[in-house]
C-alpha cells in the first residue's frame, strides 16, 4: 500500500458509520500526511478510493499467549486454532483471530467476535470503499518516528477472515456477471449470424425466381421456382432429369431381354437416353415381333418401352424410358 487511512476504532457496541473517529492519512507506512476527526461516512466520501487500516479497540479483543507442541509452519494455524476452540464458549467461526510468533514455541494470540466487524464491513462498502483491513491494536507495533501511526502487518490481517466468509452469492456475482455477458455476447453473434443465412437464402430464392420467370415468361407468378420448373419441363415434353437414364442402367434392366436378340443385331447406338438397335436386313421379322410382343410387359415393369417401325428394313428397335 502507498498510501493508506488508519481509523482507529471506539468500542464496537456503540459504533455507527456516524460515529466520530480519530483518523490519520498515512504515505509509505510511516509518514502521517493528514490526521484529525471524522465521521465514518465523511471519511468513506473524502477517501473511498484509498485503502482503510481499522484499528480494533482493545476493549473489543482478547488477547493472551498460549504454547503449542513443535509442529511445521504449514500446520501451525490449525493447531493454534485447536486450542483456542477449547478455550471459546462459542464455535470458533463466530470469531476472528490472529495471532504472532513468540520464543520457545510459544504464541500472542488475538481474537474478536466476527459479527460486529461484519456488520462494519457491510456498511463501508455499501457506502463505496471497496478495500477494508482490520488489525487489533493490542497486538500492533507502532511506528518509533511516529507513536500514533501503527505498523500494518499481513500477519495480524483480520479482514481477510470476512472476506473469505461472506455469502456465496456474492462471491459468485462478478464470475456470473462476466458469463451473462459473454452469454449476451454469444446469442447476439448467433442472431447477426441467422439473420445473415436468412438474407443469402432470401437472395438465391429472388435469383432462381428470377431464372424461372426468364426461362418460361408465360408463367404468371413465381412462388417455389424448382416444383414450377420441373412442372414446366414435363408440360413442353422435355425429358425430367430425375428420370433420365444411363447406358449402364438401361442395359442393366434389359439385358435379360437383349439376349435373345443377340444373334440377328447389326449394330448398337446410344442418343438421348435411348438405346438404338439395328437388326441384320435377312433377320426374320416374325420372330422378332413375337420376341418384342412377349417381352413388352416384363419391360414395362422396367420402367422401359420398345418403339420401333414394323415394316420398316432394316428393322432399328429403340429401347427407351416410359414417358411420363
Amino acid at each position: 500500500m502507498r498510501t493508506h487511512l488508519q481509523i482507529l476504532l471506539p468500542e464496537l457496541e456503540h459504533l455507527t458509520v456516524e460515529s466520530e473517529v480519530a483518523f490519520a492519512l498515512i504515505y509509505k507506512r510511516e509518514h502521517i500526511t493528514r490526521q484529525g476527526n471524522a465521521t465514518l461516512r465523511q471519511l468513506a466520501q473524502q477517501f473511498a478510493t484509498v485503502p482503510f487500516l481499522l484499528m480494533v479497540h482493545t476493549l473489543d479483543t482478547v488477547h493472551t499467549t498460549i504454547r503449542i507442541p513443535p509442529v511445521k509452519k504449514a500446520q501451525q494455524a490449525m493447531a493454534i486454532q485447536s486450542r483456542l476452540q477449547q478455550m471459546l464458549l462459542a464455535p470458533l467461526q463466530q470469531h476472528l483471530f490472529c495471532y504472532e510468533p513468540l520464543p520457545d514455541h510459544g504464541f500472542s494470540v488475538a481474537w474478536t467476535e466476527r459479527a460486529p466487524l461484519q456488520t462494519l464491513l457491510h456498511s463501508l462498502h455499501a457506502l463505496g470503499v471497496n478495500r477494508v483491513l482490520m488489525q487489533p491494536v493490542c497486538l500492533s507495533k507502532t511506528q518509533a518516528n511516529a507513536p500514533t501511526c501503527y505498523v500494518w502487518s499481513k500477519a495480524l490481517e483480520l479482514g481477510a477472515q470476512l472476506q473469505h466468509h461472506t455469502p456465496l452469492e456474492k462471491r459468485l456475482r462478478r464470475p456470473l456477471g462476466w458469463t451473462l455477458i459473454a452469454l449476451a455476447v454469444l446469442v447476439a453473434a448467433l442472431y447477426v449470424h441467422t439473420r445473415q443465412q436468412r438474407h443469402e437464402l432470401q437472395q438465391l430464392h429472388t435469383l432462381a425466381q428470377h431464372a424461372v420467370s426468364e426461362r418460361w415468361p408465360q408463367l404468371p407468378v413465381v412462388i417455389a421456382p424448382l416444383k414450377q420448373a420441373q412442372q414446366a419441363l414435363q408440360s413442353t415434353g422435355q425429358p425430367d432429369p430425375s428420370i433420365a437414364l444411363s447406358l449402364p442402367t438401361l442395359l442393366q434392366r434389359s439385358a435379360q431381354w437383349l439376349q435373345p436378340l443377340a444373334p440377328a443385331v447389326h449394330s448398337i447406338a446410344w442418343d438421348d437416353h435411348t438405346l438404338r438397335i439395328t437388326l441384320q436386313p435377312d433377320s426374320n421379322t416374325q420372330s422378332v415381333d413375337a420376341l418384342l410382343e412377349q417381352t413388352h410387359t416384363q419391360l414395362q415393369a422396367q420402367g422401359l418401352q420398345w418403339v420401333y417401325e414394323p415394316k420398316k428394313a432394316p428393322l432399328v428397335l429403340q429401347l427407351q424410358p416410359l414417358t411420363p
